[in-house]
């Protein structure tokens, strides 16, 4: 049985590798996100730079809030300043 040639994938061009690889933790994500702005960040922004369910960057919220690792204002989340 004779084969015709078949068509093969052929990777052109890779994507160039990022400076600083992505951050791993949702913590991560969160904190890395509010670094990038001098202001407070509301909930929609988080959820769109972080890229998480709401469920769990809530959750995530609110445990961060209650260690003094971010302060909630009337605009949405920030860090915490540092003394």
């Amino acid at each position: 049985m004779q084969r015709e040639e078949a068509m093969a994938l052929e990777l052109s061009c890779a994507a160039p590798a990022p400076d600083t690889p992505p951050p791993s933790s949702i913590d991560e994500r969160i904190f890395t996100a509010l670094r990038q702005t001098n202001r407070s960040l509301p909930v929609p922004q988080l959820l769109q730079q972080c890229r998480i369910r709401k469920a769990t960057l809530y959750a995530r919220l609110t445990t961060l809030v209650a260690a003094d690792k971010l302060v909630r204002t009337p605009d949405g989340y920030r860090l915490t300043p540092i003394p």
